[in-house]
């Protein structure tokens, strides 16, 4: 199946509602170091995590790709970098980091994980990712089945 072919059937399967608000709620607190890696995976933007001071120094409390324009491209959208930080810490930083790191290091980024945010990302990002999109996992090139089967 040829790319364009895959983004426009998974661009189809739009998340219904309720399915949106679980995905992003997915994506945004908990696994998205696999949505950013997903993304970055995908259309080659680079990865950044947000750190916040903690009582030992720092932590990160988010990551999402960045597109060319500079907004950050998580699970909620493409957005202004201070709209993302505002969601978390007003004192936040953000940092460019090299996600590939993160490979074999952290169970949450295994391929699984990425093929399924990758899908994630496709159904929530889909009127914005077209064009930026280079690649697809091999297992999301395969038809996307029909919604209840």
């Amino acid at each position: 199946m040829e790319l364009e072919e895959a983004l426009a059937r998974i661009s189809a399967d739009a998340p219904t509602p309720g399915e949106r608000t679980e995905l992003v709620d997915r994506y945004t607190d908990g696994s998205c170091l696999a949505f950013a890696f997903a993304v970055h995976w995908m259309t080659g933007f680079p990865v950044e995590a947000i750190s916040a001071p903690t009582g030992e120094g720092s932590a990160f409390v988010h990551f999402a790709a960045v597109g060319p324009d500079g907004d950050i491209w998580d699970a909620q959208g493409p957005r202004p970098r201070e709209e993302c930080v505002a969601h978390f810490l007003d004192d936040a930083v953000w940092t460019r980091i090299d996600a590939y790191k993160f490979l074999g290091t952290d169970p949450a980024l295994d391929e699984a994980a990425i093929d399924a945010a990758a899908l994630a990302a496709l159904r929530l990002l889909a009127p914005y990712v077209a064009e930026h999109v280079r690649r697809l996992p091999e297992a999301l090139m395969e038809p996307v089945p029909a919604r209840g089967m």
